[in-house]
This record gives structure tokens, C-alpha cells and sequence, in this order.
């Protein structure tokens, strides 16, 4: 017996066009996420940046005696870090502030890690400081290396979020 095509006209099977098309999805795949892996690193690498400029600066609030404090400006995408330059009050009952004067505090904190750093650090592109929780955007270092409980939030363009939450005790820690 002869086998009649049905069609008569030569084409591609379901089998390869299935594979094809899987072919296609995974390279688009994998060129849009490409993108999302590095937005991803550089979300990891700023809230790490972040948790580590926390923990120094408690690290020297203690050993200095004297108060820090983070200012957060999420419309600038910056954070500044301060130095308490006047003498520390002694601890109030209450938990009252050890660094009163409001004119007493500096920008220019010497922590500088290399001769060209600056204390005023911005966030990099494609992460954004979105929002913190701390009263009027400043975190602040007591002399005893205490900070006031608090969350940061970064966010990149795809959504993703990092928190970088201080907790009452002073636990510095990254949130997913």
C-alpha cells in the first residue's frame, strides 16, 4: 500500500517547534535576567554597605564616648553620617538624649576608610532609598554604642526590596 501525505506540503513537526520555542523563552529568559541578577548584587552589595557603616559607627560611638547619627534622605538617595563634637551629657533617667545641642553636631566625622572618602554616601544605581522608619529620617548613636530601633528600606526598579533593621538593642540586621 502507498502512503498518501495528508497535508502534501513539507513543514516543521510539533516536536521541533516545541523546541524552538523553548530555545527562544530561555535566551530571552536569560537576557532579562541578566539584568535582574546585577540590579540584584548591587541591592546586596548597598544594604551590606549600609549594615557595615551602622555597626562601625556604633563600634565608635562606644570606643569614643561621644554620639553619631545617620541622616537618611530618600529624595536624595543619600545618607550623611554626623559626629556629636560637644561634651556628652551624663544619661538622663528616661532615656533622654546624651547629645543634646543641636549646633554641636559635625559633618565631618573623620571615618574615612581611604584618604578620598567622603561621609556622605549615595546609594548606586538602580537602588533606591526608599523610606526609613527612624524619627526624622536620623538614627542615633548614644556613647554606650546604643542606636534607636529603626528599618531602612532599599528597593531596586524590579521590585525587589532589601530592610536594613536596627532592633532595640542595637542588632543590626538585613532583611530579604
Amino acid at each position: 500500500m502507498k502512503r498518501v501525505r495528508r497535508f502534501g506540503v513539507a513543514g516543521f513537526s510539533l516536536l521541533e517547534l516545541v523546541v524552538a520555542v523553548a530555545t527562544g523563552g530561555l535566551l530571552l529568559a536569560m537576557l532579562f535576567g541578566g539584568q535582574n541578577i546585577v540590579t540584584n548584587r548591587r541591592l546586596v552589595a548597598a544594604s551590606r554597605r549600609l549594615t557595615s557603616d551602622m555597626r562601625l559607627l556604633e563600634q565608635r560611638a562606644r570606643a569614643e564616648q561621644t554620639c553619631y547619627r545617620i541622616i537618611f534622605d530618600p529624595v536624595g538617595n543619600t545618607y550623611v553620617v554626623h559626629r556629636y563634637g560637644a561634651a556628652v551629657s551624663p544619661a538622663v533617667a528616661g532615656g533622654g538624649s546624651q547629645c543634646p545641642d543641636s549646633a554641636a553636631w559635625s559633618p565631618r566625622p573623620y571615618l574615612m576608610e581611604n584618604p578620598g572618602d567622603s561621609v556622605s554616601r549615595r546609594m548606586p544605581p538602580g537602588v533606591d532609598l526608599v523610606a526609613t522608619s527612624f524619627l526624622w529620617d536620623a538614627m542615633v548613636i548614644s556613647p554606650l554604642g546604643n542606636a534607636n530601633a529603626g528599618t531602612v528600606t532599599l528597593r531596586t526598579p524590579s521590585g525587589q526590596d532589601r530592610q536594613v533593621v536596627v532592633e532595640v538593642m542595637g542588632r543590626v540586621r538585613i532583611l530579604p
